[in-house]
């Protein structure tokens, strides 16, 4: 695709010494139970892995800028099996101006679906972006220009951010949050027709402003699964409190910790 104000360099060649062999995906017991019990077996086979990804091993191989605000894409290699594109969100009217997403893709396999990054990725990224500088890369002005953005556009305070959770409970389960008055608490997880959190209550009652919105186009198909981000913010006007938010989980999953959880939330003072 040419873009008017884009700048591309040469992306280097690289072999594949040791090409991974492919896993088979499971297959769906005769025996199954019910209908239910099938399409959570395939929506388990749909649903993307969800990595936390360490940018310790990133190399850029060329950087991309557009004349639409700011927007910056960054394309290049983790190791010699997977490669990844970035892409800062510059746009003046996009509603997710200054939030970056990456894209990962196996030589053997399809691109995974593209991703926003989470507060802590987003820190490793920049590390290994001043490395490339400091270590003489030929484009390292382009990505000296790419570093700034993302300084410039941090996350706000006042957000906790724990980012895309394949399972929730592993993260949340028992765990207490430490907010402020006007904070929020914020993750996002896939969720399908048989699997998700289910009904979830705040106690006392009210005292966690919760919203839960869809990040994609609802996936309704047998075993087809939908990404929605939760967020629980603390009332401005709130006063110190502890308080426990409970999930009921899913049909499948009402008995499996890792949906059906309680975790609280500490308020401070302001």
């Amino acid at each position: 695709m040419s873009v008017s104000g884009a700048r591309e360099y040469s992306r280097e060649e690289f072999e594949y010494d040791h090409p991974e062999v492919l896993e088979g995906e499971p297959a769906v017991s005769e025996g199954a139970e019910s209908e239910a019990a099938a399409i959570e077996a395939e929506s388990a086979v749909r649903r993307p892995a969800v990595p936390k990804e360490n940018f310790n091993t990133w190399h850029t191989n060329n950087v991309k800028f557009f004349r639409d605000g700011g927007t910056a894409i960054l394309e290049g290699l983790f190791n010699r099996t997977w490669s990844g594109t970035i892409r800062f969100d510059g746009a003046l009217n996009s509603a997710t101006r200054g939030e970056v997403f990456l894209t990962r893709k196996h030589f053997m396999r399809p691109a995974e679906p593209e991703r926003s990054l989470t507060a802590e990725e987003r820190k490793s990224l920049i590390k290994a972006l001043e490395r490339e500088i400091a270590q003489g890369s030929p484009i390292a002005g382009d990505l000296k220009l790419v570093v700034d953005r993302l300084k410039a556009f941090a996350p706000k305070p006042g957000v906790t951010d724990l980012g895309l959770l394949e399972e929730p409970g592993k993260e949340l389960k028992k765990k207490t949050f430490e907010l402020k008055p006007g904070e929020t608490l914020r993750f996002a997880t896939y969720e399908s027709a048989v699997r998700g959190l289910g009904e979830i209550k705040i106690d006392p009652p009210g005292a966690l402003l919760l919203k839960r919105k869809a990040l994609e186009p609802v996936n309704s198909t047998p075993g087809g699964s939908t990404l929605f981000e939760y967020t629980f913010s603390v009332p401005r006007g709130a006063q110190p409190d502890t308080l426990t938010v409970t999930t009921s989980g899913a049909f499948q999953v009402r008995d499996d910790p890792d949906w059906a959880f309680s975790f609280n939330v500490k308020v401070g003072p302001k």
